[in-house]
């Protein structure tokens, strides 16, 4: 891939924190750590300057796809544990490492992609973002700490159900939002 500014160059590209465009280092300005284009340097700046209540939250609707969508894409990797056990024979400490392998793949799953610019596919999908309370990017501490908190109170009875249904309390943040000063907002 090329930076669509000085394709002839053929530098390496990073991509725009805000839109995910690669561009060259000649395109980027880093703001508060991240990397971001012309463009979106002057929104996110804009965005900054009005303050955190001037971006739109994610509706819980845009939630819940994002979520349908995460989950289709996390059942393929499930399902293709879920056969290496069955080949495996099934025994108990195959079954103990499909658990394991799941809850890993759930956790690297949204903390590495968290990390990369506050989207899952799913909320690239319903154009929604996570990002820090104030409306910065989130650091890569937080992505993975909303991710471990998020698997961890899933799997905690009742606690799960709680988290979930946060996602109705004013601003929608739920409790692994709090936990790692997170919220989540519109893109578009």
């Amino acid at each position: 891939m090329s930076c669509p500014n000085h394709p002839q160059r053929g530098w390496e590209v990073t991509p725009c924190t805000r839109c995910g465009i690669g561009f060259c280092s000649d395109c980027l300005v880093t703001v508060q750590g991240h990397p971001y284009c012309a463009v979106c340097k002057d929104a996110h700046l804009r965005d900054l300057a009005a303050g955190p209540a001037s971006i739109e939250q994610a509706r819980p609707g845009s939630r819940f796809v994002a979520q349908l969508v995460d989950t289709a894409v996390l059942l393929i990797g499930i399902m293709a544990i879920a056969f290496g056990v069955a080949v495996a024979g099934g025994n108990e400490a195959a079954i103990l490492m499909l658990t394991v392998g799941v809850i890993a793949g759930v956790v690297a799953y949204e903390g590495l992609m968290l990390s990369r610019g506050g989207q899952t596919l799913g909320k690239m999908a319903a154009h929604i973002r996570v990002v820090a309370a104030d409306g910065s990017p989130i650091s890569a501490g937080q992505a993975w700490g909303r991710a471990v908190s998020r698997a961890v109170l899933g799997y905690v009875p009742g606690l799960g159900l709680v988290d979930v249904l946060m996602v109705f309390s004013d601003g929608h943040r739920t409790l692994h939002d709090r936990i790692a000063s997170t919220r989540v907002v519109q893109t578009r």
